[in-house]
């Protein structure tokens, strides 16, 4: 608005400012006004837009109702009709089925004729077949019987027949039994020699292991106050708590004399060694698990 002012008044000098102010007040009564107008053409455009859809809308519902009637109507003359149709095709089907149970009765007759006529041609078979398998199994019993007795007659002939080559056999096959009863028997007696021979070279070779045992058998005493006794590392323990070591965790006073010394080594002896020395300094400073102190060592 500002910038108006100062165009305008650039462009008509000789204007005063409350013509200015005047003349701005109706331009922007004018905007408003024309605004108001197009909100309410849109709105009445709006309305009349609504209504057109309403009643296109009434109106497609009237013609779909009136189309479903017309449809119901036509189905109805349809329906009418195929029941007319549906009634003739059934009379036509009942006399059609009269006609076929007539015919289907008598081709029963016929069949049942017929069955009863194979039947019987059946049984006379039947009976024709059993009396030939009876003449079958008589004779086959008589030829049965008859290859029977000459299988028996042949037999003993044959047995009869091979007595004496068994004679002569069993005269050549006690030799052999008699040999090989000598041959086992010599076998048997040189393994129950060997076996005596085995189990005296085994008594000798126990005897001088036990009297090399005897040799070299320690000379322990029977002490069982010894046996039931603590062992030299627990009485050194001992010791070496009474010296002030520590119970809980086991640190103990390491000998540094003669008189109690014990495990091989003095205090002197272990601190000659500069890892002895480092490990110790690092344990008393509470720096003996620390990775510094596992590279240090």
């Amino acid at each position: 608005r500002g910038w108006m002012t100062r165009q305008l008044q650039r462009d008509l000098p000789e204007v005063p400012p409350d013509i200015l102010e005047t003349h701005l007040s109706l331009i922007h009564r004018r905007k408003f006004e024309r605004a108001r107008r197009g909100a309410l053409e849109r709105e009445w455009l709006t309305a009349r837009h609504q209504l057109l859809l309403r009643g296109q809308t009434a109106l497609q519902e009237v013609a779909e109702e009136v189309r479903k009637r017309e449809e119901s109507l036509q189905a109805r003359v349809e329906i009418d009709e195929r029941r007319s149709e549906v009634a003739g095709r059934l009379a036509t089907l009942r006399a059609e089925k009269d006609v076929t149970l007539a015919a289907q009765r008598e081709e029963q007759v016929v069949a049942m004729r017929v069955r009863d006529e194979e039947e019987r041609a059946l049984r006379d078979r039947e009976r024709q077949k059993r009396e030939r398998e009876k003449r079958e199994i008589e004779t086959y019993r008589v030829a049965k019987k008859h290859n029977e007795t000459l299988f028996f007659l042949t037999r003993v002939f044959g047995i009869w027949r091979s007595l004496g080559k068994m004679r002569e056999i069993s005269g050549f096959n006690a030799s052999r039994v008699a040999h090989r009863l000598a041959l086992y028997q010599s076998k048997v007696d040189s393994l129950r020699e060997d076996k005596l021979r085995q189990e005296e070279e085994a008594a000798e070779r126990e005897r001088r292991l036990d009297a090399l045992r005897s040799q070299v058998a320690p000379d322990v005493p029977d002490d069982p106050e010894r046996v039931w006794a603590p062992t030299a590392a627990a009485q050194a323990y001992q010791e070496s708590v009474v010296m002030g070591g520590d119970r809980e965790t086991g640190t103990r006073k390491y000998a540094t004399t003669n008189t109690n010394f014990y495990s091989g080594f003095t205090m002197d002896n272990l601190m000659t060694d500069t890892r002895a020395r480092l490990a110790v300094a690092l344990h008393e400073a509470g720096l003996d698990g620390t990775r510094a102190a596992r590279d240090a060592m």
